[in-house]
């Protein structure tokens, strides 16, 4: 890619620009007298083992696919950042930090005080010694990401800044140079579908995600850091907030798990950036004690805080002073830390009698439960939690899977977040901002992956932010989204928690419907089939009246009550074979402009939740729409033990009834 050089007096500085990148070069000072002594970084470091890195990847047969890592690990990754200035002109771009790194300052120094240390980040330097250095280069705007152990996380805004007269960093890497694999909700769930055998899950967290990668060294120019103090950092590690990033993380974390299913008798393994999730059967001899070892031979490090260093097993054994053969394998146990005591409290469960096992061993540290059940609420929330890593149910991109069950749930204090953010929302008297918006509709987004139904209602938040025009003015709630968020509130507040997981594909079950004025609706599911008749007030009621396309919308909620009546099952997708328009585009889009029709969308998607399936569009032609006759008062081609009958539902009982 060709630099996008730009003269200085071609660019209008935007507000928050630094006026310091218009310096001429006649007004760079002299270097000082102690520059010699300055410690600049000389060459690229990685806290990989490289040569065991060869080494797996070799006898596991993946050096082909993944050369390119070595190379990486010893040479830093490329970003896709080509050598550019912004003109003759220009000897540094260097613009302010963004308000909100303001905002968390200290814990922002004090990472990068610990990056520092650790020879990740090198400085800090002035303007005028980088500049002799490296000659141009360029900082990026800090901002600040709050994760979700309410830790602070600095971001590099490498599309900063966003106009057409300073080309930003991202602007020049073509992002499918960097995409890599993503082992989302669908990817899970249709391997859990998949399965019929009790699995365990443990959770590996890659410490440090992208500071362990390094980044090639005529890239350093571009991905510099401004400190609070005016003076720059070299930071030779890939950055939160590049394009390249997640590629480059990306391709040693597929190597590392293609080693980890290689050498260990793992059924799966999913990945989600810095998260990963293993799979094994019950009788599989592998822990994550071993996976966590080898792990740290390769140089690839496990967050302390997110995942449990060791098994019950190796805790005790190593700490508490307990023999190994003491230990049941199904143990589970709950460390507490005394807020007065320096030694901790255990607490012991086991999903197996407990007997006395290692109660005796830990001498006096150990109360026993008051219920040796594992479903027993906990009366107290630990400070840590150490259990057995490979248990029936692990978190994973924000969602509590159970492998044997098949199910999957919101925690419930994501759940109660939730409602009560809805709330706020629904306050009459309150505005909100744009980024305010925009948040409410990334976490509502994250919730319909469990319920895909309510996924329609999110549009309206997205038509709102469209419409804005200043984003740091506050706005009232319009109606459309006002009306959304309430549905999502109803729903929230009343379906069930644990939820079957979902086989994203569709099963053909030959369900079909179809209508006509002239007599009613017809149902075939499979070889079952109901049939319903108007009566002569069916289409009463105020304006607009109900037409065909209401009446084939209540198909499709009659179809859903026999499927019921059925015993559909959880976690299933069927297809629903129709030959009307704007029942077609209501069943995909799970809304309709048409009133009557909406209506009867709403109440769809309300049975599609409490039944825990969901349901696909087909489109049928009318002559080869096997209800015709059905929905035509004809019946002689189906059997009367096949029929099934159904409860109408009270709205509509003065509408039609179901024909014996």
């Amino acid at each position: 890619m060709n630099p996008l050089p730009h003269r200085a007096n071609e660019f209008q500085p935007e507000e928050n620009g630094s006026q310091e990148h218009l310096m001429s070069e006649q007004e760079i000072p002299a270097t000082d007298p102690d520059d010699s002594v300055l410690e600049w970084p000389s060459e690229i470091t990685c806290e990989m083992n490289i040569e065991e890195w060869k080494s797996a990847l070799t006898s596991n047969g993946l050096m082909e696919e993944y050369a390119d890592i070595i190379d990486g690990f010893t040479n830093g990754f490329h970003q896709g950042i080509p050598t550019h200035n912004l003109g003759r002109d220009w000897f540094f771009f260097t613009p302010p930090n963004h308000q909100g790194a303001l905002l968390v300052r200290e814990k922002i120094e004090e990472s990068i005080k610990k990056e520092i240390a650790a020879k990740r980040i090198f400085g800090p330097y002035t303007k005028e010694q980088v500049h002799k250095k490296f000659g141009f280069f360029r900082t990026n705007p800090l901002g600040a990401a709050i994760n979700g152990d309410g830790s602070v996380r600095p971001i590099n805004d490498l599309s900063f800044p966003r106009n057409t007269e300073v080309p930003s960093v991202n602007s020049f890497v073509n992002k499918h140079d960097y995409d890599t694999t993503w082992d989302d909700f669908r990817v899970v769930s249709k391997f859990f579908r998949s399965q019929n055998q009790p699995l365990l899950l443990a959770i590996f967290d890659w410490e440090k995600v992208y500071r362990q990668i390094p980044t090639a060294r005529d890239q350093w120019p571009y991905l510099m850091i401004q400190d609070f103090n005016d003076q720059i950092l070299i930071d030779t590690r890939i950055a939160f907030g590049g394009v390249a990033g997640c590629g480059s993380f990306g391709r040693p974390a597929d190597a590392w798990k293609q080693i980890m299913l290689s050498e260990f008798p793992l059924l799966a393994a999913f990945r989600w950036v810095d998260d990963n999730l293993f799979v094994k059967t019950l009788n599989a001899q592998v822990d994550l004690d071993q996976i966590i070892a080898r792990s740290n031979k390769l140089g690839v490090k496990t967050n302390p805080s997110k995942v449990s260093l060791w098994s019950s097993k190796s805790y005790l054994t190593k700490f508490a002073g307990v023999s190994q053969t003491q230990i049941q394998p199904q143990a589970s146990l709950q460390l507490r830390f005394s807020l007065h005591k320096q030694a901790p409290q255990i607490s012991y469960h086991s999903y197996q009698s407990p007997g006395i096992l290692a109660t005796k061993a830990l001498k006096g540290r150990v109360c026993a439960p008051p219920s040796p059940s594992p479903f027993s609420k906990r009366v107290s929330q630990p400070l840590l939690s150490l259990t057995s890593p490979f248990k029936e149910e692990q978190k994973y991109i924000g969602f509590i899977w159970n492998a044997t069950q098949k199910t999957v749930r919101l925690p419930d204090e994501k759940k109660t977040q939730r409602i009560q953010q809805l709330k706020v929302f629904l306050d009459p008297a309150r505005t909100f901002t744009y980024n305010e918006v925009e948040v409410m509709a990334g976490r509502l987004n994250h919730v319909s992956y469990l319920l895909p139904q309510l996924r329609c209602y999110i549009n309206s938040l997205y038509r709102w932010m469209n419409s804005w025009f200043n984003h740091c003015h506050p706005l009232p709630v319009p109606d459309d989204a006002r009306i959304d968020l309430e549905y999502w509130l109803k729903t929230l507040l009343f379906f069930t928690d644990t939820r079957m997981i979902q086989n994203p594909d569709p099963t053909e079950i030959g369900w079909v419907g179809d209508t006509s004025t002239g007599f009613g609706i017809g149902i075939l599911i499979g070889s079952r089939w109901a049939q319903f008749q108007l009566t002569k007030e069916w289409d009463d009621g105020p304006t607009p009246r109900r037409d065909i396309a209401w009446l084939e919308t209540v198909a499709i909620r009659l179809g859903l009550l026999v499927l019921k009546k059925l015993n559909a099952i959880p976690g299933k997708v069927f297809n629903v074979w129709t030959d009307n328009t704007t029942t077609e585009n209501c069943i995909s889009k799970r809304k309709s402009k048409h009133l009557r029709v909406n209506e009867e969308c709403k109440l769809i998607q309300d049975q599609l939740v409490e039944m825990q399936i969901d349901i696909t569009p087909k489109r049928v032609t009318s002559e080869n729409n096997r209800a015709d006759a059905l929905s035509r008062g004809d019946r002689s081609k189906h059997l009367a033990k096949n029929m099934v009958v159904i409860v109408i539902p009270f709205d509509l009982e003065n509408r039609m009834y179901q024909s014996f």
